[in-house]
């Protein structure tokens, strides 16, 4: 028994079976991230990017396969290498590519945004304008349609010897207004009543004088008593001055 326990006592430990094996650590990452994405982002160039990688597969090629590579083998990585990063870059720049062409027509499609219905955006970068869609139906609004008008009447019936005066104004009609002032009239003591002037759309007005008065219309009061006390003065009156005025002016129905 002593014997098998010195014979035991002289394997080395590491053959035993019972030793657990050494792990092997996993082969660190070929490319450094950092300079990666500087290198996408384009703070520095993709060569340079290439440059530090190779150098980096240089000082430890074990990082790739687990052995050292030599010769011949050494020299195909290497070549490899810069293979995948000629197609990363092409790969990459397309992507970014697109990604600006998709910012570009978001951004032309926000300012589209401020047209109206049935417009779209032209013009180029700073000139943006609205046309309207082909076939839209946009068509200037019509104009509104002119307004319209009614006339209307005034009328003065006078009966001197009486000192009878009777007067209509904003009558539909010359008629109308007749027979109201002649009614005017012989309701204020009017025998023999008579219309001296019948007028639609404008004014009229009464001047008397000592011994006589006249009637007349114009488009204002004013033309119409100025007329009227020239006529009283060239006839000789005095104290000449307006007794009555009025208009009939027309009515805007539309």
């Amino acid at each position: 028994m002593d014997r098998l326990i010195r014979l035991a006592a002289k394997v080395p430990l590491a053959n035993s079976v019972f030793e657990r094996p050494a792990r092997r650590r996993p082969p660190r990452p070929f490319f450094n991230v950092t300079r990666l994405t500087l290198a996408i982002a384009g703070v520095i160039p993709f060569s340079s990017f290439a440059q530090n990688a190779n150098e980096n597969e240089r000082q430890h090629p074990q990082r790739r396969g687990g052995s050292k590579q030599t010769g011949t083998t050494k020299t195909h990585s290497l070549a490899s290498n810069r293979r995948d990063l000629i197609v990363l870059e092409n790969l990459l720049r397309s992507l970014l590519v697109m990604g600006a062409g998709l910012l570009w027509t978001g951004e032309v499609h926000a300012e589209g945004g401020s047209c109206p219905s049935g417009y779209y955006p032209v013009g180029g970068q700073g000139t943006m304008g609205c046309a309207p869609l082909p076939g839209s139906g946009n068509q200037q609004a019509p104009l509104p349609p002119a307004p319209q008008w009614e006339r209307r009447w005034g009328a003065i019936a006078t009966d001197g010897p009486n000192d009878a005066l009777g007067v209509a104004t904003d009558k539909r009609s010359k008629r109308e207004a007749s027979q109201i002032a002649m009614q005017d009239c012989k309701s204020k003591g009017g025998v023999s009543c008579k219309i001296d002037v019948a007028y639609d759309n404008q004014c009229a007005a009464v001047v008397v004088g000592d011994g006589g008065y006249n009637v007349g219309n114009a488009a204002t009061v004013d033309i119409a008593v100025a007329s009227g006390m020239k006529t009283c003065r060239d006839g000789g009156l005095t104290n000449c001055h307006a007794y009555y005025t009025a208009c009939s002016l027309p009515v805007r129905i539309r």
